[in-house]
């Protein structure tokens, strides 16, 4: 079948070679990078049922004749050049540069769930666009924070807002934009700290807690740096080493985890570079931080109330004397944890380290 452009109808299918589809000019495949996995399992599906033509939107390129831009698929077309499919059908139709983003937006939202880097990606393609007039945003609203206002070139000017009202990312209740779009957003606008230390993060792991607490660290070692007046360098480098403490807390526990102690991360890697410490000695107040967490959470007794769960079908069995004799022992452990714990938490009010360092050698 030949290559040359076709009369279409509004919206048809159209057969199309693939050396002549071009990916959406927004989705940069450099800093958003396919999935082997995707494109292998999308291969095996081809040799089960066929690609299915008609499952990808796409226009004809506005730079290029004969050749046509695709709004999604991308992983659909690699997967389709592997398995030696030379032509498939496309729903072309004209659209618009908002078009184009607002559908690559909304079919990609499936994997900006699995990895929230995705959004990233979004937003920044949307700015992009916005900044080289390809797009329209709606204007800045004049009651707008002017810390929420974000200048570019040629006057122009974006908030979250304004973004997310593009994308349509925004909560069906009040308007507001969503908290993906924020957490995307966020991490669009501290990327010069952060871009390495979410590259670090495998794409499983980039959930939106991951992406939350390596932007949150890096903010708050910013605040810290300006609050000891370092030099810029100084802050940008205190930034860049929270994001990365950040990410490392990300893979050695959980997302939850490190946004736990993100602010925490940022302050300690501020002195880290004030005191010269070296990048593998965690901060005090990490520790501190995961100490006060645990104490939210840890039963200390959970184990042995479960072990107690046996006596339920035989508690009208149970003499006098064996009640006394349980209560009494369950007594006795709580008053010799209590003791200890009470006396941690006098010397730790009253700023006795020698008693606590004979506490917890004990």
């Amino acid at each position: 079948m030949t290559n040359t452009l076709r009369q279409t109808t509004p919206m048809s299918i159209v057969m199309v070679r693939l050396a002549s589809i071009l990916p959406n000019p927004y989705r940069h495949i450099e800093n958003y990078k396919l999935s082997e996995s995707k494109i292998e399992s999308l291969i095996q599906s081809y040799s089960n049922s066929e690609f299915w033509h008609g499952s990808i939107q796409a226009r004809p390129s506005p730079r290029y004749v004969n050749k046509y831009e695709i709004a999604f698929g991308h992983h659909r077309i690699e997967a389709a050049r592997r398995a030696s499919i030379h032509e498939v059908g496309l729903v072309v139709a004209d659209r618009s540069n908002e078009d184009m983003l607002r559908m690559m937006a909304d079919e990609n939202r499936e994997e900006f769930r699995a990895d929230a880097l995705v959004g990233l990606e979004t937003i920044r393609a949307v700015v992009e666009a916005y900044a080289k007039g390809e797009i329209v945003l709606k204007p800045v609203d004049p009651s707008t924070n002017k810390t929420q206002i974000y200048a570019l070139p040629g006057g122009k000017a974006y908030t979250l807002s304004t973004i997310a009202s593009f994308l349509n990312w925004v909560k069906p209740s009040d308007g507001q934009a969503t908290r993906a779009c924020r957490l995307a957003f966020d991490a669009f606008r501290e990327q010069a700290s952060t871009a390495e230390a979410l590259a670090s993060i495998p794409s499983a792991d980039r959930s939106e807690r991951a992406i939350e607490a390596v932007t949150t660290a890096a903010r708050a070692a910013r605040v810290e740096a300006q609050k000891a007046h370092l030099t810029p360098a100084k802050v940008r480098q205190a930034e860049k080493t929270a994001a990365a403490h950040a990410a490392k807390e990300v893979l050695e526990s959980t997302g939850q985890r490190a946004r736990t102690v993100a602010v925490a991360i940022g302050r300690g890697a501020v002195k880290q570079i004030t005191e010269k410490r070296p990048a593998t000695v965690p901060t005090v107040e990490i520790y501190i931080e995961r100490i006060i967490r645990d104490s939210e959470k840890i039963d200390p007794y959970a184990d042995l109330i479960r072990t107690c769960t046996r006596l339920l079908p035989h508690l009208g069995d149970l003499n006098p004397q064996l009640r006394k004799r349980l209560a009494t022992a369950l007594g006795a452990m709580l008053t010799r944890t209590s003791v200890r714990v009470e006396r941690m938490i006098r010397a730790l009010h009253a700023n006795d380290v020698h008693k606590l360092q004979r506490l917890l050698g004990e």
